[in-house]
């Protein structure tokens, strides 16, 4: 997020319009208004401002990516309360149904890159072939067979607003199953587990009010 966007916009025979972008400016913008802005405006700017902040660190360690991409510095929250976002996320819990199938394994990894993705990953028995698929806000996502024997289901596309909206895996491994998870069940398991760090913690803080913002803004528009 604090990386520079350099849009070049071409018009006319030879005219062009040369501009750097930034979040931070805008950012900038709205600490110094020229307009009013709506409470839910401000919470979420602020909450996007705070994501940028605390994700930036998690996933250049995460992904080892060094110091590959530009630091967040501007941010508006010092500290989570992680007791009510880790209540909020309880509910948000990872469902594998697949007794009496022929699946070993069945994971799940949240990508939050510029397309936010879930991938859903089914490990079979040798010589199981998986038949899979999940309906999510219109779109239909079939599981596709991976070199190593694999099977992933990757939803991509996922706006804010829809970090909590269930996914439902359904498909057949030698008997048939059912997967359900979220993006924000990923939030959830960093709070359940006791090997999580602070990083971990206040990203997906950051990430769950964020969520929050956006739903609360909408709601408002």
């Amino acid at each position: 997020m604090a990386e520079e966007i350099h849009a070049v916009s071409h018009y006319g025979d030879s005219q062009t319009i040369d501009q750097v972008y930034k979040v931070t400016d805008y950012l900038s913008y709205f600490d110094n208004p020229k307009e009013e802005f709506s409470d839910e405006t401000k919470a979420l700017i602020k909450a996007i401002a705070d994501y940028g902040y605390y994700a930036h660190p998690y996933l250049i360690k995460l992904h080892k990516l060094g110091n590959k991409y530009a630091v967040m510095d501007k941010h508006y929250t010092d500290s989570y309360d992680y007791d009510p976002i880790s209540d909020a996320v309880a509910s948000y819990a990872f469902v594998k149904a697949v007794d009496g199938t022929k699946l070993e394994k069945v994971s799940y990894k949240l990508s939050l890159d510029s397309d936010t993705a879930l991938s859903v990953r089914m490990v079979p028995e040798e010589g199981t072939e998986v038949s899979a698929s999940a309906e999510f806000h219109g779109n239909t996502y079939t599981a596709e067979k991976q070199e190593d024997g694999s099977y992933i289901i990757k939803i991509t596309g996922i706006k804010a607003s829809w970090l909590g909206d269930p996914i439902e895996v359904k498909g057949s491994a030698g008997g048939s199953f059912t997967v359900k998870v979220s993006a924000l069940a990923y939030v959830r398991s960093i709070f359940s587990s006791e090997k999580s760090t602070k990083l971990a913690k206040d990203a997906v803080s950051a990430l769950y009010t964020y969520y929050q913002a956006v739903k609360k803004f909408e709601a408002a528009s």
